[in-house]
């Protein structure tokens, strides 16, 4: 053992030159790459910001509804005999949209009239009792009102006038008339068939409708009644321009302000119960705004780039107002930035402090 322990100093001395080697190719790997990163030029596109009245959006979502709404009743039980409606049709007002069997209470109305007709008799029998035959009984005016309230009395003519007005009222029931011009929604009637639910449809006249959402109660302060609203319905994403008709003064459980808004719907693109993304847009004047494409995350800090002289110039900032597509920008301690310079919007995800760039047009 004491004659082999010499040969280990030279695989100790292989062993070092080794891995001496291994870490100089990557040391020299490694600058190689670094150079290649520091000489390589990135093409960038930019934008020159000025203060500017920037849009600021409070969000929301909500659900749309028409203004005007009826809902028609009817708790009739005989069967449905004329139906000249369909779910989506179009109805002007007083047009006759569904008519139920009538001929009980239209044969209760004729009993009633043919009673009033004996009546009428018997009426001016006593009426010629008490004033002659030279008097006329359509002559109303020349009766003395005593006699005629007595008369009328005594054969009950003010009672079965009554009885047959209430049943003209009754069968003005089994005649449904719209209410409103608009579309019918939520029809569920058969011929021959009694109406199935106490609301037998509704009708919606959607030519202005109303978006509700909620809105944090921090915001309470700047909404204003008249201030424009966008809505996008969710099935179309198409934008449409309203504006605020209601704030409830009044704040949720769970912090939430109820809002209203109205929408022209004269191209009938809207339906009633279409959900919408809401902003609620407020003009703020003299703000220094940048794309949002400008802004960039270094070090979980906001920064974006300047552009000058072929190199990029990163500057830290703060973003205390946005809106969908743009950031009002400020220095991280909310100081003012220079206007008029150009930013890096785009091929700005990798660059660092002082990146060679070469500008070129979007």
């Amino acid at each position: 053992m004491l004659h082999m322990r010499p040969l280990l100093y030279p695989l100790s001395i292989s062993l070092v030159f080794l891995l001496s080697c291994s870490n100089s190719d990557k040391e020299n790997n490694i600058t190689q790459v670094q150079q290649e990163l520091t000489t390589e030029i990135t093409k960038v596109t930019t934008a020159l910001i000025n203060r500017t009245d920037f849009k600021r959006e409070i969000m929301s979502q909500g659900t749309l509804n028409a203004v005007a709404r009826v809902e028609v009743r009817s708790k009739l039980e005989e069967p449905i005999v004329q139906l000249n409606i369909a779910n989506g049709k179009s109805v002007k007002k007083n047009e006759v949209l569904v008519k139920i069997e009538d001929s009980d209470v239209q044969r209760k109305l004729q009993i009633l009239k043919l009673s009033m007709e004996k009546i009428k008799r018997e009426r001016e029998k006593l009426l010629i009792a008490k004033l002659g035959y030279g008097f006329s009984t359509g002559d109303s005016a020349r009766i003395p009102t005593d006699v005629l309230h007595m008369v009328n009395m005594d054969v009950g003519y003010q009672e079965k006038l009554l009885e047959i007005e209430e049943a003209e009222v009754e069968l003005q029931k089994y005649t449904i008339r719209a209410p409103i011009s608009g579309r019918i929604a939520d029809l569920d009637a058969k011929l021959m068939n009694p109406p199935v639910e106490d609301v037998l449809l509704t009708i919606i006249d959607d030519n202005l409708m109303e978006a509700d959402f909620p809105v944090l109660e921090t915001h309470f302060r700047e909404l204003r009644l008249g201030d424009q609203v966008r809505i996008t319905p969710l099935a179309t994403g198409e934008d449409h321009k309203g504006k605020i008709s209601e704030i409830n003064p009044r704040v949720s459980s769970g912090g939430m302000i109820l809002v209203k808004a109205i929408i022209s719907n004269q191209d009938g693109k809207l339906m009633d119960g279409m959900k919408c993304k809401i902003a609620v847009e407020k003009t703020i004047p003299n703000q220094l705004v940048i794309p949002k494409s400008a802004l960039v995350m270094r070090d979980n800090r906001k920064v974006m780039f300047y552009y000058e002289d072929g190199l990029a110039y990163w500057q830290y900032i703060a973003t205390p107002f946005e809106n969908s597509s743009s950031y009002v920008v400020t220095t991280e301690d909310g100081d003012d930035l220079p206007k008029g310079k150009e930013v890096i919007i785009s091929g700005n995800m990798n660059l660092a402090h002082e990146s060679k760039v070469e500008k070129i047009a979007e």
